[in-house]
């Protein structure tokens, strides 16, 4: 669904091709957040077409490159981004964290060694608390004055409380094991 929803929102904004599309995934970082991977893009700008979602309006070429087919949206395109957006706004997606698996057995371990490794997994997290923080200055730095430049900070804010939320819990581990309340 997140192919679609980002296919269909940049051709509401304007007609281009595969390329393009690459182009504005990259610049806006989305392939990084988005879970949008380039190789994707193609197969399904194809699949939105044969759905009716996009239609090719045109064939562009310069000078030797390969030629590129242009897609536009279609007004059953938009009410299909309309709906995709509503239904995402709206809808809460709980995702399963291997980590509570991993917490239901953690008694195979010693409690010092589950301790050492609950303190790497808790620098990782902070490591990559620190660098969204800093790559949230640099995005917002770098964008300025894009129509975009909010929406990204949003999500970079969101992302960070995230992390914050699960530094907060993993604290809160490493503390209930340090009194002896997990095995």
């Amino acid at each position: 669904m997140s192919a679609k929803l980002i296919l269909l929102g940049l051709l509401q904004e304007s007609p281009m091709h595969g390329y393009e599309v690459k182009q504005r995934i990259e610049h806006e970082a989305m392939a990084e957040w988005a879970g949008v991977s380039y190789g994707a893009i193609y197969s399904a700008l194809n699949k939105l077409a044969r759905d009716g979602f996009v239609e090719k309006i045109g064939t562009e070429q310069v000078g030797k490159r390969p030629s590129r087919d242009v897609y536009r949206i279609t007004e059953s395109g938009r009410a299909e981004f309309l709906r995709l957006l509503r239904e995402t706004l709206s809808t809460v997606a709980y995702q399963n964290d291997p980590v509570d698996i991993a917490l239901r057995f953690a008694e195979a371990l010693p409690a010092q060694e589950m301790r050492v490794l609950l303190e790497e997994r808790k620098a990782m997290l902070e490591q990559g608390f620190q660098m969204l923080t800093e790559g949230k200055a640099g995005f917002a730095e770098g964008h300025q004055g894009t129509p975009y430049v909010e929406e990204g900070c949003l999500l970079f804010d969101h992302w960070l409380l995230r992390l914050e939320a699960e530094l907060k819990w993993l604290q809160s581990v490493i503390a209930r094991l340090e009194q002896g309340l997990l095995p």
